[in-house]
Parts: C-alpha cells; sequence; structure tokens
C-alpha cells in the first residue's frame, strides 16, 4: 500500500501492523508484521526516520504508529527533499554522463519505427536530446491543436532548447494563413511558439519531418483517413539530415514569416 511512498515491503508491513495496535515491543511486531526477528530492529529504526513510528522507552522498548495524516505528510516531505537534492546533482551529474556516452555511428543508418503510445514518447525523447538546432515541418491540423498534452509536453522541450541557446525553425503548412490567427484566438498558448523558435508558412504540403542537429531524422506517416499522426520513422544517419537539413533550408527561403504583431494581428510577409 505504501510502496510508492518510499517504503519497502518490510516497512509496509511493519506499519501497517502496528496501525492496529495501541504498542507493541519488537518481537511482538516481528509476529504479527511476518518481519523475521533478525530485521525487525532495522525496520523499527528506518521507520523512525521517516517519521511514521514513535519509540516508547521502557524494557522492553515499545513503538507505536503516528496517525495516518502525519505520516502520509512526512513521507511525501521526504520525497520532496529526495526530489530537490536530485535536481541540485543533475547537471554534474549530466556533465559526467556525457564524458562517458559514445555517440552511434555517424554513417551507419540507426533506425526505429514506433506507433501508439511508443509514437510521442519516442519523439519526446528524442527532442529533449536537442542540444543546437531542431528543424521542423509540419501540418497545422486539427487534432495537433486540441492536443493540449502534447503541446505542453512539446512546448517545455522547446523552451529547454531555448535556455541553451539552441536553434529552433518551424514551417508550417498552412493553405490560409488566417488558420493560425483562428487556432491563437481559441489556444492563445500557441503564442509561446513565437517565443520560442522563428515560424514560417507555406502554402504547399509535403510529408511531415523534423531534423535534430544536423544528424537526427524524424518522418512523421499521416492517417491516409483522417488528421491524426498514425507512425513515425526515427533514424539516426548523417548523411540523411543533411539532405533532409537542405530541403528544409530550400523550403525555408521559400516560406513566409509568420508573426503577431502588437495589435495581435496576423502579419505575414511575401
Amino acid at each position: 500500500m505504501l510502496e510508492k511512498f518510499g517504503l519497502n515491503n518490510y516497512e509496509n508491513k511493519v506499519y501497517l501492523s502496528l496501525m492496529t495496535e495501541a504498542s507493541s515491543d519488537a518481537r511482538t511486531i516481528s509476529q504479527s508484521s511476518d518481519v523475521p526477528y533478525g530485521r525487525i530492529y532495522d525496520v523499527l529504526d528506518s521507520l523512525n526516520s521517516k517519521g511514521l513510528v514513535n519509540e516508547i522507552a521502557g524494557r522492553p522498548k515499545k513503538y507505536t504508529a503516528v496517525e495516518p495524516d502525519a505520516a502520509i505528510s512526512s513521507l511525501i516531505e521526504q520525497r520532496k527533499k529526495e526530489v530537490e537534492e536530485l535536481e541540485k546533482q543533475a547537471a554534474i551529474t549530466k556533465q559526467e554522463l556525457n564524458k562517458l556516452y559514445t555517440k552511434k555511428p555517424r554513417d551507419e543508418l540507426v533506425w526505429k519505427a514506433a506507433i501508439g503510445d511508443d509514437l510521442f514518447k519516442t519523439y519526446y525523447n528524442l527532442l529533449g536530446e536537442a542540444r543546437f538546432e531542431f528543424l521542423a515541418f509540419f501540418e497545422l491540423t486539427p487534432e495537433e491543436v486540441n492536443n493540449s498534452k502534447h503541446f505542453k509536453k512539446y512546448l517545455n522541450l522547446l523552451s529547454q532548447l531555448h535556455q541553451q541557446n539552441g536553434i529552433a525553425k518551424i514551417i508550417l503548412s498552412l493553405n490560409d494563413p488566417r488558420y493560425f490567427k483562428k487556432v491563437i484566438e481559441s489556444h492563445p498558448e500557441f503564442l509561446q511558439i513565437l517565443n520560442l523558435a522563428e515560424v514560417k508558412y507555406i502554402k504547399t504540403y509535403h510529408q511531415g519531418f523534423t531534423i535534430i542537429d544536423k544528424e537526427k531524422v524524424i518522418i512523421k506517416v499521416s492517417n491516409p483517413l483522417g488528421d491524426e499522426m498514425l507512425a513515425a520513422m526515427y533514424m539516426w544517419q548523417n548523411t540523411l539530415a543533411q539532405t533532409l537539413r537542405e530541403s528544409f533550408l530550400e523550403l525555408w527561403e521559400q516560406a513566409s514569416p509568420l508573426s503577431i504583431g502588437l495589435n495581435s494581428e496576423l502579419n505575414t510577409e511575401n
């Protein structure tokens, strides 16, 4: 029951056993919780340090359970402190791991196809690996607009790249650029994209694709019977990435700037 709050199996058994007793000594607790007597004192000491049991002095020493509200609050507070400590260590750990990390061969094609739940998980994992450049071409569909959970994750990862002084360029396929204005009227959070990336639009449609750091490629496969993303191919190869990157930059030159002025009107050029 309490494993999700950080207790191990023995700690969980002992605390639940103490819930039904006013107070008990170690031997009685061992018997009622089915925890070996040789381990019982270690478990009780651990629960005491976590704020889940109180010790009652005497011979023998007895123990009583801390009431549930206080116990759960204590466990949550402890987990928060653990997360804070992990966050402090994260930057140093990343640096050390990056020293050890060996990249995949640049000329050997490494690929993966993904569908279902794995589709977006893999996409965001790759986007999270972006260090200096993110180039994406996609059609702005109602399915993508209305998927707020994925869009929030997308923004967070773009923000991460932005904080690293990385470059993000996005080309939207829009037959009617006024559609973007309608989108931001109903979903103003889309304006955040313009603070994190350069955005242009083009009226022609090409198969959606993304290039990350000049070496990783994501090719979107749309459902032929709908607007949603059905599957994706993830490939890691310098040659392929460079070829698609050149195609993207050609499209970028043809595309028109898309921005929102101070009067919140859609501004397009060319």
